[in-house]
């Protein structure tokens, strides 16, 4: 019936599937109709999915997008928790919607392993992506000690548990450069969130010189003396002076800041 249907009729479709999950068996016939035809497929999923099955993520592998998609779905609401490292292991396309795609994203960040961490990694880095998509990754990253306590998607009470910094530091060491290479400011701002928030000290260098480049944004600028500080990073006397008659007042304010905090004396002494 699934099959003569063919998904024209919804409720046909629908009540085909209660009955098929009231089973609590599919029966997976060796006709081959099942294996060639995706409403046969699409039901047998929702089917599945009502009986909270975990052999859903057999359609992960679907020829047909729609079906992967819709079994990404069904394993994340559920949820189907011990089919997540399957998503965390899926190669999906460009053209995959991104209510999907967040899904995708958000349980790999509920796995909270080193392999989910290098996967967000590689979709962060992923210039074929969208801007939007490749900001959620790297958001994921930079919040990922801080436990979710509502879902992201949902929205309802779903606590996960806490990302272990110390296990990806390594993944997120080797993202830097990449990202402070792009000419787009705000994946380099993004590149001095993580340098800031996983306090790698390697990169003394690269802030000083985003923290003088006049012609960077602002934002970025100061993001950058921020990490300089929190990594207690050396400052030359020089390089405070220069900041000091910076054009910019978010940058003048913020170097004031560090003067005063680091060396007070040196500070007053500047403007007797």
């Amino acid at each position: 019936t699934l099959h003569s249907n063919n998904g024209q009729d919804p409720f046909l479709r629908h009540a085909i599937v209660r009955a098929l999950a009231q089973l609590g068996t599919i029966p997976l016939s060796e006709n081959q109709r099942i294996h060639s035809s995706v409403a046969v497929r699409h039901g047998v999923l929702l089917a599945q999915r009502q009986m909270h099955s975990n052999d859903i993520r057999a359609f992960l592998h679907d020829p047909e997008p729609s079906i992967v998609f819709e079994a990404i779905r069904a394993i994340y609401d559920v949820p189907l928790e011990n089919c997540f490292k399957d998503l965390v292991g899926l190669r999906y396309s460009r053209d995959i919607p991104l209510p999907v795609f967040r899904r995708l994203l958000f349980a790999m960040r509920r796995q909270a392993d080193t392999e989910a961490a290098g996967k967000l990694a590689d979709t962060a880095l992923n210039q074929e992506l969208t801007d939007k998509r490749r900001e959620l990754a790297l958001s994921i990253l930079i919040d990922w000690e801080q436990p979710l306590k509502r879902d992201p998607v949902h929205g309802h009470w779903w606590p996960s548990q806490e990302g272990n910094s110390l296990l990806i530091r390594n993944v997120i060491d080797s993202m830097i450069h990449p990202l402070l290479e792009e000419s787009n400011p705000v994946f380099q701002r993004f590149a001095v969130e993580l340098i800031y928030q996983y306090q790698l000290s390697g990169y003394r260098t690269n802030l000083t010189e985003l923290a003088t480049h006049s012609n960077s944004p602002s934002s970025l600028r100061a993001a950058s003396l921020n990490a300089l500080d929190r990594l207690d990073l050396p400052f030359s006397k020089q390089l405070l002076h220069s900041l000091l008659q910076d054009n910019n007042r978010a940058v003048r304010l913020r170097t004031m800041n560090l003067f005063v905090k680091r060396n007070p004396t040196s500070f007053l002494s500047t403007f007797q």
